[in-house]
């Protein structure tokens, strides 16, 4: 009997021992799936923000190219004086845009693709049709304020009184320009960018470029050259609505497009092509669909909640737009519409070195909505390190360029007569460096819901940024309208960062983004010290240089061992969006 109760004994100590190793293998088994399932909700959201990012890309490398062209159009058939007061005008409008669009253009990606995220079709439809509204009456005001405010304006930066003639012809060109930018982030919050970048990003400035040639060869002065430009404008926003009511009211958009495609071939005997776009159009029929009611809430009861959500949003866009735009309006009331129109050359060249932060935050809101909606915190914080990364990298080259040879950059784009600003050029460029570097904070603020906290940062920016303009601009011109402008970049996104990695841990400051960065300062080093010997650079000098700078940072990224699995898929499906397009 003792026998036998041992060997009972030992068989419970296997079978224990046997279920305690079935457990720990079941438990390995589930970690290993949370696991993969964790890498592949961090793949699907990287695949994504690639392939907007290399479309967005491709759009803002033309709008730079064309939005330049138009301003050296308009800077060489004009006097720095009369380019200075465009400057002016155009820097009101842009002021006034984000003023009318009340942070909707902010809120409005956001909170679409947020009830998307959970299913919630009605509301996000609301969401469309509240905030287009809501928009296009508060640009209307805005623009007619614009309008009868031109002539305090004028006497206010001291220009003479043709001016005022600027001032409302860009007043009038308020309202269209407030729907192209609502527009685009309706189909934002679709994870569309095909719109922003067909209708904002090209369009509109292949309309602008071509208008002002037609002025300038029909022998138009600079005030002809103006309407031109507002013509662009009108013809661009008319041409984006009509194509958004076609498609918000009939299918919906390219999934449409290609449903009704599917369906011909199915005619043609492909069974299956035909029941994927049936599925296809369902889906966008149900997120599109013509009911505007919210799910149990009226139209008037979602505009007050966008509007309370949005209303921080506002203030720190404006905030935002009044701290890049200070500098030109101080050294417009302090100094001269001349050195206005010489600082103008300098900005925008330096304004190029976000292209790759903004093509990549278009898409990256709404993606990183649906992953917080979810509360998936720690894959939305790995996304924001790889993409960091990958956004510095393609950007440094860039800075080094303007950083290295400004005065080559600003004579080869606006000539000779603004090579005086090359030192403003390179201070600018290491305030955008400071943009670029801390990655997409400001969005993901956005993103987390503390629109109050970014509000409330952008207001230190522009603080910041005005005291220091009025202390250093009437003694040193554009050199101080250039460092108030870089201080307080570098105090807001400092800011930022500190919020969101106090938050939810989320930084993008890892050895593998610091060594590749610090590597290619030595190669670029190298590189000017072989380059520092000629007395000028031609385009073609400069874009062999650009090459190099790039080059020489993916051979850094290489050498350090800073590619990541990660790292390899976004090459991937960027090669595969550029082959598309």
């Amino acid at each position: 009997m003792g026998e036998m109760r041992e060997r009972n004994a030992s068989s419970r100590e296997r079978k224990g021992s046997r279920g305690g190793k079935e457990e720990s293998k079941q438990s390995e088994r589930s970690g290993g799936c949370e696991s993969e399932a964790r890498a592949e909700i961090i793949a699907e959201a990287l695949r994504k923000t690639a392939k907007g990012t290399a479309l967005a890309f491709f759009g803002l490398l033309l709008f730079g190219i064309l939005d330049f062209a138009s301003k050296v159009l308009i800077a060489r058939h004009a006097s720095q004086a009369e380019y200075g007061i465009f400057s002016l005008a155009l820097s009101l409008l842009q002021i006034c845009t984000i003023l009318s669009c009340l942070g909707l253009q902010a809120a409005t990606p956001r909170c679409i693709a947020f009830f998307r995220g959970r299913g919630e079709f009605e509301k996000a439809r609301s969401i469309v049709f509240a905030s287009l509204q809501l928009a296009l009456i508060a640009s209307v005001l805005c623009g007619a304020s614009l309008f009868l405010a031109s002539p305090l304006l004028t006497t206010l930066f001291h220009l003479p009184a043709s001016a005022t003639q600027i001032f409302q012809i860009f007043a009038v060109a308020l309202p269209f320009s407030v729907a192209v930018e609502m527009l685009a982030s309706v189909f934002r919050g679709y994870d569309r960018v095909q719109e922003k970048v067909i209708f904002r990003d090209i369009l509109s400035n292949v309309l602008k470029v071509l208008f002002i040639v037609s002025a300038i060869a029909l022998g138009y002065a600079f005030l002809g050259i103006i309407c031109a430009y507002l013509l662009a404008i009108i013809t661009a926003s008319l041409l984006f609505f009509a194509y958004t009511s076609r498609k918000i009211e009939l299918k919906g958009g390219r999934r449409g497009e290609q449903a009704e495609e599917k369906q011909k071939e199915s005619k043609e005997g492909k069974g299956q092509g035909a029941k994927r776009a049936k599925r296809e159009q369902e889906e966008w029929e149900e997120e599109w669909g013509a009911s505007r009611g919210g799910s149990g809430e009226s139209l008037n009861e979602i505009r007050e909640k966008l509007l309370v959500f949005s209303v921080p949003l506002l203030i720190a866009n404006v905030s935002s737009a009044l701290s890049l735009r200070m500098d030109t309006f101080m050294l417009g009331y302090f100094k001269t519409a001349e050195i206005v129109g010489l600082y103008n050359a300098a900005q925008p060249i330096a304004q190029l070195i976000q292209i790759f932060l903004t093509s990549m935050v278009f898409i990256y809101v709404p993606i990183a909505s649906q992953l917080y909606s979810k509360n998936l915190i720690g894959e939305m914080r790995r996304c924001y390190e790889v993409l960091t990364k990958w956004i510095f990298s393609a950007t440094f080259p860039l800075f080094l360029l303007m950083f290295l040879f400004p005065e080559d950059v600003l004579r080869i784009f606006f000539g000779s007569a603004y090579v005086s600003a090359a030192s403003a050029l390179r201070i600018l460029a290491i305030g955008m460096l400071f943009h670029v570097f801390f990655g997409p904070n400001a969005s993901t603020l956005i993103v987390i819901g503390k629109t109050k906290l970014n509000m409330v940062d952008n207001i230190v920016g522009i603080f910041v940024n005005a005291v220091l303009n009025i202390i250093l601009v009437p003694i040193l011109g554009i050199i101080g309208a250039a460092i108030s402008t870089t201080t307080s970049l570098a105090a807001i996104n400092g800011l930022k960062t500190a919020q969101i990695f106090k938050i939810h841990g989320i930084h993008p400051f890892t050895t593998k983004y610091f060594k590749p960065i610090l590597a290619s300062c030595v190669v670029a080093s190298i590189i000017y010290a072989f380059i520092a010997f000629l007395d000028q650079i031609d385009f073609k000098v400069m874009i062999l240089l650009l090459f190099l700078f790039s080059l020489a940072q993916i051979f850094c990224l290489i050498l350090t061992r800073s590619l990541e699995y990660e790292d390899i898929m976004i090459i991937s499906e960027i090669k595969k969006m550029l082959k598309g397009i």
